[in-house]
Order: structure tokens, then C-alpha cells, then sequence
């Protein structure tokens, strides 16, 4: 079984956005697959950053054309996207909407050059007293509303910039004391300014909480891009080792995720270049290792590649705790239920459920074949184990 570790193209990687990160230059070996660190830039979501860094000493010309062209939109993207936490800001202060940004321009905010961190669209929060009502605001301003409710939050869109207007920030069942949180984060928002744009974004403590809780979701899930270790890095740089205990220690002990800022901070420090102070303790090598690895190998929203949906059957329960059986039980479990869901009067009756395994295996086979789905890779079992032992250390929402 091949050994998963960092390759070649993905140390470049960390090594430019280190450079990037601290303002300085950085030389690139000579045998760079560049085609290679294009495509991992864009999986990780750091594109525009990288490209800055290394456009002079790109030695293939095609590669840097494309890369240049992407680049170019994603930062027109940036500023339209940037712009649009503005003008929300004007038409929700205009009716007495109290509100505020999650993520987006609130993150780019603390990075060297905010326009260089890739934006998707503008999250922001809304108390639920207000819910229908700047719902009615922005579909009376031209906004199309998907008409869909998530169960946290509601899209919108406009001249091709999409909104979602969040009731719940973290999208985590798993602890009832983050609901007690969100009423503070509107009401302890703070208005700033950033890059001649005006908007309300968290307090630190609710700016923090909500990057750390964000990426964790993510992490679990499909994958999170290198971007979202750059979001917290530079967040947590803002801060000298007093003020971070001081305005997180206590409450993040108390929520169970104070051993995850502190991982998600050495790791930045190991693989970033990020400086490393007192709070974040013990730096475990092979522990930030195993933490870069699921990160680079989700990449952001599963882009690297592989099929982190399908490892997670053998990592967690329906109820989404990790399992305590082996990945192998789990897996049979996770399939065996999809099964019942998916072949429900073929799975009703003992005799005939080999039937249902069977005919999962083949449409997974078909769809490999017709290139709907990617083949799970080889090595697929010893990424579970990994993850499931990673996940084991971060002692989310555990009781300290």
C-alpha cells in the first residue's frame, strides 16, 4: 500500500504561501511540474496567491497564460464580490436590519493584499426576528431568492453575485451551546472598513470562532482548501499570546474546541512559517503532518481529488460521531444502509439483500465507467485510519 505523504508539488505549494503570507520573495526549483502547482493552487483555493508569487519564474508558457487568465477573473470576482458586502451593508443599515458578515471580506481583511484571497459569494448573519423581513429587503432590491430554505441558511443572487443569508453560522448539530452564541455575534458586530468598502463583521471572539467552526465542518465533510488554514493563520496573528487567552482560552475550553485552535495553529506554524507562541502548545510533528495531509488531500469542497464521501461511511455513524467499530464494519454498516434506502423492497426480505450489495457494486461500476464518479483509490483504508485517528486527537465538543 503506498504511503501517503506530502509530494513534491504540494510542499511547493506551502512554501509560497508561506512567502506570500510574510511579504517575501520566493525562489522555485527548476524541475517544477508547473501544470501540477496550477492545478493544486486551484484545488486549495489560493490561486491568485500563488500566481503573484511565482508568475516571473514560470518556465511554461501555457501554463502561465492560463494561469494569468484565471487569475484576472477570479480577482474581478474578488473586487465585484467585495464591493457586494458594501452595498448589502447600505441596504440593510437603511432599514434597521441589524446584521452581520461571516467569512468572505471579513477574513480577506487581515491577509497582506485582501483582494488575493479567493472569494465564493457574501455570507452574512441575520437574527431570526428579522429573517422575513430582509428577506422582503433584498427581493424588493432585485434580488432573486432561491425560494429553497437550507436548514441554515437562504441563497440569493444578483447580477451573478450569490448571497446566503444565514439563521445558524456553524451548521453543527453536535453542541446546543453554540446556539446560545448566536445572538451575540449580531449583537457584539462591529463596523469596519476595508479596502474603501464599508460593512459589519464579528467581534474577534466571534470572527474566531466562527473561521475555526467553519473549517472544522468543512474538514469532516467534502474537504477544506489550504485557504482555510490561511484564513485562520492570518486571524490568529492579529493577536499577541495574552489577548488570544484572554479573549478565547476560557470560552473555547468550555465549548471543546480549544484543542482544534490549537492544532489548526501549529499546523500553521509548521507549514506556514506562521510564528509560534505559548498557547498553542505541544507542536507534534506527526501530528501537524496528519493534519496538512487531510487537508491537501480534501482540498477545498473535496477538489484535490480521491472521495472523501465515500470515506467517510467508514469513518462515522449515521448520527455523525466517529465510529468506535473498525473502518471496515463501518463501511459494510454505512453501505448496507443505502442499500435499504436505496433498494427498500429488495432489502426487506434477508433472502434477497445480496441482491442490493450486488447492484450497488454495479452501478458503482457503471458510473466509474461513464466517468460520473471517480474510482476509489487504492490506498483509500489507510486514509480512513488516518482521518478517524486525526479526528480522534482534535476532541471536538469533548468535555475538558
Amino acid at each position: 500500500m503506498t504511503e501517503i505523504v506530502i509530494n513534491q508539488t504540494q510542499e511547493i505549494l506551502l512554501k509560497i504561501l508561506s512567502a506570500s503570507l510574510a511579504g517575501k520573495q520566493v525562489h522555485i526549483p527548476a524541475d517544477t511540474d508547473w501544470s501540477a502547482l496550477f492545478l493544486e493552487s486551484k484545488a486549495q483555493a489560493v490561486m491568485p496567491m500563488v500566481y503573484s508569487c511565482i508568475a516571473q519564474q514560470c518556465a511554461d508558457k501555457e501554463v502561465l497564460s492560463t494561469w494569468k487568465a484565471m487569475t484576472m477573473r477570479t480577482l474581478q470576482k474578488n473586487m465585484r464580490v467585495h464591493g457586494q458586502h458594501g452595498a448589502l451593508h447600505k441596504i440593510l443599515t437603511a432599514h434597521e436590519i441589524p446584521y452581520c458578515i461571516i467569512k468572505g471580506s471579513a477574513s480577506a481583511r487581515d491577509y497582506p493584499d485582501p483582494l488575493m484571497r479567493a472569494m465564493g459569494d457574501v455570507d452574512f448573519l441575520v437574527p431570526v426576528e428579522y429573517w422575513e423581513q430582509a428577506k422582503q429587503v433584498l427581493i424588493e432590491d432585485g434580488f432573486t431568492c432561491s425560494g429553497e430554505e437550507h436548514p441554515f441558511h437562504l441563497s440569493f443572487d444578483k447580477k451573478n453575485i450569490g448571497m446566503e443569508m444565514h439563521r445558524d453560522p456553524f451548521g453543527l448539530d453536535e453542541a446546543e451551546k453554540l446556539q446560545e452564541i448566536v445572538p451575540e455575534l449580531v449583537k457584539n458586530s462591529v463596523e469596519i472598513t476595508c479596502e474603501n468598502v464599508t460593512f459589519r463583521m464579528c467581534d474577534a471572539f466571534g470572527h474566531g470562532i466562527v473561521l475555526l467552526l467553519h473549517a472544522y465542518r468543512h474538514l469532516v465533510g467534502a474537504g477544506v482548501g489550504v485557504r482555510h488554514l490561511c484564513d485562520w493563520a492570518t486571524f490568529a496573528m492579529q493577536f499577541s499570546n495574552e489577548e488570544f487567552i484572554e479573549i478565547f482560552e476560557k470560552r473555547f475550553r468550555e465549548l471543546g474546541i480549544w484543542k482544534l485552535a490549537q492544532i489548526f495553529s501549529t499546523t500553521a506554524h509548521r507549514y506556514l512559517s506562521t510564528p509560534y507562541l505559548p498557547w498553542m502548545g505541544e507542536t507534534d510533528p506527526k501530528r501537524c503532518e496528519m493534519f496538512i495531509l487531510d487537508i491537501l488531500n480534501g482540498g477545498n469542497f473535496g477538489r484535490a481529488g480521491g472521495d472523501r464521501w465515500t470515506q467517510n461511511k467508514a469513518i462515522f455513524t449515521t448520527e455523525k460521531h466517529i465510529s468506535e467499530t473498525s473502518s471496515q464494519r463501518q463501511m459494510i454498516k454505512s453501505l448496507n444502509q443505502k442499500a435499504m434506502k436505496d433498494y427498500p423492497r429488495l432489502m426487506r426480505f434477508g433472502i434477497l439483500r445480496p441482491l442490493g450489495w450486488m447492484l450497488l457494486g454495479v452501478r458503482y461500476v457503471f458510473r466509474v465507467l461513464t466517468g460520473k464518479r471517480k474510482k476509489v483509490p487504492a490506498d483509500m483504508m489507510k486514509m480512513v485510519e488516518l482521518r478517524k485517528n486525526l479526528y480522534r486527537q482534535l476532541q471536538v465538543f469533548e468535555e475538558e
